[in-house]
C-alpha cells in the first residue's frame, strides 16, 4: 500500500491570479478569496498528522502557511528559498495572453537565461535537489509553495509533462497534493484537493 509521506499546497489567491499576469517574485498579499482557500486547505490538512510546515518566503506563501499552522496547533513555519518560483524577471506583471510567446521561448529552449532571472533548467534542479533531501527526513511535512514548483516537482516525479511551465497548473489557488512512496522507493504526486487543472509554469 502507497504511504503518504508528504502535502503541498499551492498558495491561496491573490488580485494577480485574477488579472491573469505572471506573478513570478512579485509579492501581492492574499485576497478574501485566497484568505478563504487557505481556510478550506487548513481544514482539509487537520487530520492529516502534519508535523512540520515549509513555505516559499513570498508573503502569498507565508500567509497561506501561517493560516494552516493556526490551525494546525500552531506548528512553526519554516521560510525556505528553494521554494522560490521559476524566476523570470522580464515578464513580471505581464499580461499572460500578450506575452506568452516569450515564456514559450525560455521553456523550449530551457538553458536559455532570462535577463535577472534563471533558465528553466537552474529551476528544475533547484526544486529537484531541494526535494531529494528533504524527502528522506521522516517527517510528515506540508510545502505551501507555488505553481511552478508542483509542476516542476510532478514533471520529476511521475516522469511525464503534465503541461508547459508558467502555462498549467496541477491545482489551481489553495489546491493540495500529496506525494506518495510507492513500491520500490519511488514517489510519486496527485492532487487531492481544490480543481485539477492542466500543469502550467509561472505563478
Amino acid at each position: 500500500m502507497d504511504k503518504v509521506v508528504r502535502y503541498l499546497l499551492r498558495h491561496g489567491d491573490t488580485k494577480l491570479n485574477d488579472g491573469n499576469v505572471f506573478r513570478g517574485m512579485l509579492d501581492p498579499p492574499l485576497n478574501e478569496k485566497g484568505l478563504a482557500q487557505a481556510g478550506k486547505a487548513a481544514e482539509f490538512l487537520k487530520p492529516k498528522g502534519i508535523e512540520r510546515v515549509i513555505c516559499s518566503p513570498l508573503l502569498r506563501a507565508v500567509t497561506t502557511a501561517s493560516i494552516v499552522s493556526g490551525m494546525l496547533g500552531g506548528r512553526c513555519v519554516q521560510q525556505c528559498r528553494e521554494l522560490f518560483p521559476w524566476q523570470i524577471a522580464p515578464l513580471y506583471g505581464a499580461d499572460r495572453g500578450k506575452f506568452q510567446h516569450i515564456l514559450d521561448h525560455f521553456i523550449d529552449n530551457p538553458k536559455d537565461v532570462p535577463m535577472g532571472g534563471e533558465s528553466l533548467s537552474t529551476f528544475i534542479t533547484r526544486v529537484g535537489d531541494f526535494f531529494e533531501k528533504d524527502l528522506l527526513i521522516p517527517v510528515t511535512t506540508l510545502y505551501v509553495c507555488h505553481t511552478s514548483n508542483i509542476v516542476a516537482l510532478n514533471d520529476l516525479l511521475n516522469e511525464e509533462k503534465v503541461g508547459r511551465p508558467e502555462s498549467g497548473e496541477v491545482v489551481g489557488p489553495g489546491g493540495i497534493c500529496e506525494i506518495c512512496e510507492v513500491d520500490g522507493g519511488y514517489f510519486q504526486l496527485k492532487p487531492i484537493f481544490g480543481k485539477e487543472r492542466p500543469a502550467e509554469f509561472g505563478s
